[in-house]
C-alpha cells in the first residue's frame, strides 16, 4: 500500500462513520471516521499505532473495495513547482 495515498470517504463512508449504519465494528469505525480527505495512510499508521499494518492495510482494502473511502495518489509538482520549491521566487 502507497504510505503517500489519501483517503477519503464517500457518501457511503460519511453515513457508515454517522453510525447510520451498522456494518462496522466500533474499532473500524473509528478508523473510518480519522478518514477525511487529507489523511494518507502513513498518517493512519500514525494515529492507530497499537494495529498492526498489516491488520490496517486490510481494512482500507475492505472500505475500498464496499465503496466506503476511496484513496487518490498525491500529484507530482510540475517542474516549474519543484524549481519554485528548490529556488522561492522572491519579489
Amino acid at each position: 500500500m502507497n504510505p503517500t495515498a489519501i483517503y477519503s470517504k464517500t457518501g457511503k463512508g460519511v453515513q457508515e462513520a454517522g453510525g447510520k449504519t451498522s456494518l462496522l465494528s466500533r474499532a473500524d469505525r473509528a478508523v473510518l471516521a480519522q478518514i477525511d480527505g487529507k489523511t494518507t495512510f502513513a498518517d493512519l499508521q500514525i494515529k492507530f499505532y497499537k494495529m498492526e499494518v498489516d491488520k490496517l492495510e486490510a481494512l482500507l482494502l475492505q472500505l475500498d473495495k464496499a465503496a466506503t473511502v476511496e484513496a487518490q495518489l498525491p500529484q507530482p509538482a510540475s517542474a516549474m513547482q519543484q524549481v519554485e520549491m528548490r529556488h522561492p521566487i522572491e519579489g
